[in-house]
């Protein structure tokens, strides 16, 4: 773990991305020094590293919130991502109201990442993925499923090849939320 702490810190690529370290060896000072943002002793208490999630501020190489696109078509949905994203984790974020402004906004702001819901009318979160990976302006932008509905084994496989998670409305914790979108941003960042 210290080699690959250092090597990360090292990488220009990787540099940037925090780093929580999980050991059973006590060398907290040892972890910091290396660059890592936090440390924690094994066993691990959920509440310790949701607690360490939450406290990642996610930024870019310059220092500014990554920016999130939020596509859905209800308001309350809108507004319990913003508050979760944006209150504690830094995220800023822009809300599109429905499949077709998502898609204008994704296409004129490039955000870092994308949050769909698949459940819209006039346009749904298949049409919208489908039209992002197919437009080169769009095509590399990480997206999040996050969606209320029950979806068949053939449209769970179609979301495996396009998006970077689903996680279903009403059952995620915010820190699955927060932690899923780091993990894109941070793959989206190597890329």
């Amino acid at each position: 773990g210290w080699r690959v702490l250092t090597d990360l810190k090292r990488s220009e690529a990787t540099r940037d991305i925090p780093v929580v370290m999980c050991s059973i060896v006590a060398e907290e000072q040892r972890g910091f020094s290396l660059g890592a943002v936090d440390y924690l002793v094994k066993p691990i208490l959920e509440a310790d590293l949701v607690r360490a999630l939450n406290g990642l501020r996610v930024t870019t190489a310059n220092g500014r919130d990554h920016v999130v696109l939020v596509i859905d078509d209800r308001p309350e949905d809108l507004q319990f991502l913003r508050r979760t994203l944006e209150d504690q984790n830094g995220f800023q974020i822009i809300e599109a109201r429905g499949g077709q402004a998502g898609l204008e906004a994704a296409r004129t702001l490039h955000p870092q990442a994308i949050i769909l819901d698949l459940l819209m009318p006039e346009m749904d979160g298949f049409e919208v993925l489908a039209a992002l990976r197919r437009d080169p302006a769009t095509s590399d932008i990480p997206v999040l499923i996050v969606t209320g509905a029950d979806l068949s084994a053939q449209d769970r496989e179609r979301l495996n090849l396009q998006a970077g998670a689903l996680l279903r409305k009403g059952v995620f914790k915010e820190a699955d939320l927060v932690a899923d979108l780091q993990r894109v941003l941070a793959t989206a960042a190597r890329a």
